[in-house]
């Protein structure tokens, strides 16, 4: 992320925002953006403006590819919505992922059928993910990235 969003004040993040507001759409935006950045797959821009069927929304450039890393990064992405809003409060953290994301959950459940045949082995990989996912979005530098960009977000009109 460049310097200039990675150090935005973020003294507008004071208290706890309230799940579903325009702060957690920030957040599970920024999400998605900061793990698109730092895992290395281009994006287009991000809004947290509802086109009337999503709060907010990630364009990523089109991108090809089955390989399992490929994959891999793609499932990271979409739960990192999800567990940016985790991170800064807004949700608890149990091993739910319910709440809003069902076009994230729709997108991930094809992922792993594209990657593995099996249900044993998808929830087998899908635990490992998650693990990475959560073990990146509550990194010092993606945290860091994340709070400071959905500062930003949410004081985009």
């Amino acid at each position: 992320m460049n310097n200039e969003i990675a150090t935005t004040s973020t003294s507008k993040l004071a208290g706890r925002p309230k799940r579903g507001d325009r702060w957690a759409t920030a957040y599970h935006e920024a999400g998605h953006t900061v793990a698109s950045y730092f895992l290395g797959v281009p994006f287009e821009r991000v809004t947290i403006v509802s086109d009337g069927t999503y709060g907010g929304a990630v364009y990523q450039e089109p991108y090809e590819g089955n390989s399992v890393k490929r994959i891999r990064k793609e499932i990271i992405i979409l739960l990192a919505g999800e567990l940016a809003e985790r991170a800064s409060g807004l949700r608890e953290w149990d091993n739910t992922f319910d709440r809003g994301e069902g076009f994230d959950l729709a997108d991930i459940e094809n992922a792993l059928c594209r990657a593995y045949k099996t249900p044993e082995r998808r929830r087998q990989f899908m635990g490992e993910v998650r693990q990475e996912a959560t073990e990146l979005i509550t990194s010092p530098e993606w945290l860091r990235a994340i709070k400071a960009l959905a500062a930003t977000l949410y004081e985009v009109k």
